[in-house]
C-alpha cells in the first residue's frame, strides 16, 4: 500500500494496484455509526469517567493556598558555615539559587 499526501488539497491517495487509485479527503465529516442517535437524557454528568469534572470543586478537599509575592517581607539571611563559606538565603517560592561574591 502506497500513501501519498497532496499538500494543496490534503488528500491521501491509496494505490491498490498500478491501475486503481482511491482518494480520501481529510476535510470531510466522518461518522462512526450508521444511525444518527440523539438522546436528550445524556448529559455531561452522565458520561462514565473515573475522574471528577474540572468545573466543580472536589468535595472534602481543602482550599488551595497560593504563594504570594510580597517584596517588603523578604529578608536576606546570611549564614557563615564552619568552612568559611557564606550562604545567603531568602524565603522565596521556587527551586533556584544564586552564587556570587563581593
Amino acid at each position: 500500500m502506497l500513501l501519498k499526501v497532496s499538500q494543496s488539497f490534503m488528500v491521501v491517495a491509496i494505490r491498490k494496484s498500478a491501475m486503481q487509485r482511491q482518494t480520501v479527503s481529510f476535510l470531510s465529516r466522518r461518522s462512526f455509526s450508521s444511525q444518527k442517535i440523539f438522546n436528550p437524557n445524556i448529559t455531561r454528568k452522565s458520561i462514565v469517567t473515573p475522574f471528577p469534572p474540572l468545573t466543580e470543586p472536589i468535595p472534602n478537599l481543602p482550599k488551595a493556598v497560593y504563594a504570594t509575592t510580597k517584596e517588603e517581607h523578604q529578608i536576606t539571611k546570611v549564614t557563615t558555615l564552619s568552612n568559611g563559606l557564606r550562604v545567603a538565603s531568602e524565603n522565596r517560592f521556587g527551586q533556584f539559587c544564586t552564587v556570587g561574591g563581593e
